[in-house]
């Protein structure tokens, strides 16, 4: 405990190498590590909200975060200048899950915003969509963490380097098709192309219809068949 009668929290957000690696545009880069450094805000401003301190990194007047904080859960810089990983000092009984509930609640809006705006326009086009969607949305990220007393001698800093090593997540488990960008997902439509022809015509619609709903053609490449929000969410916060 520190001298102020707090504890320390040491919290990270993942899944960080197999997201960002995915992109193939600078567009989807910046998507991507915006759309982290936005959910690691979230689990930030639960503990400032709940009397804690950011310790590392300095965010005394970072924008992201001030805007998290005025306009909680919707989008202000388009800059991600916030890390996955941060630590803090919070209250005794604070709660680690807090940060937890908040990522989650930010992530859920920006998702329902992604499935109404366009994914339920065609979700009739496809075989359970919907339970697609819900199964990869509820089950994509991974966030860790590492609360305790200061010992005062830095030993704080491997705690969470040693969490993670226990490899407790463990992604769902995805049939079908697989997305196009992230091959450890499956493809929102349901469809199987390799089953038969007109499933195989049927997969080609329910894209082709969905590629029609996005404002920006780039949004979706021609071959593309992709997976949840991460897809989609920088149209919806424009």
């Amino acid at each position: 405990m520190t001298a102020d009668g707090k504890r320390i929290l040491h919290f990270t957000l993942g899944p960080v190498q197999g997201f960002v690696a995915q992109a193939r545009r600078t567009r989807d880069l910046w998507a991507g590590s915006f759309l982290l450094s936005w959910l690691a805000g979230q689990a930030m401003a639960a503990v400032t909200e709940a009397g804690g301190s950011i310790v590392l990194p300095d965010v005394t007047d970072d924008p992201l975060l001030a805007a998290i904080h005025t306009l909680r859960g919707g989008f202000g810089p388009a800059v991600g200048s916030l890390p996955n990983r941060f630590k803090a000092q919070v209250p005794v009984g604070f709660d680690p899950q807090d940060c937890r509930a908040a990522i989650d609640a930010a992530w859920r809006k920006l998702a329902n915003r992604v499935w109404d705006r366009f994914v339920a326009r065609v979700a009739d086009q496809g075989l359970d969509t919907q339970t697609i969607w819900d199964r990869q949305v509820g089950g994509f990220w991974d966030p860790a963490w590492v609360i305790g007393d200061d010992a005062g001698d830095r030993t704080d800093l491997a705690w969470l380097d040693r969490r993670k090593n226990w490899r407790t997540w463990r992604p769902p488990v995805e049939g079908g098709d697989h997305c196009t960008l992230m091959g450890d997902w499956q493809e929102l439509s349901g469809h199987v192309r390799s089953e038969s022809t007109a499933q195989r015509q049927s997969q080609d619609a329910f894209w082709t219809k969905l590629r029609e709903k996005l404002p920006n053609p780039l949004d979706l490449d021609e071959q593309g068949r992709v997976s949840t929000a991460e897809q989609f969410w920088a149209t919806v916060a424009e």
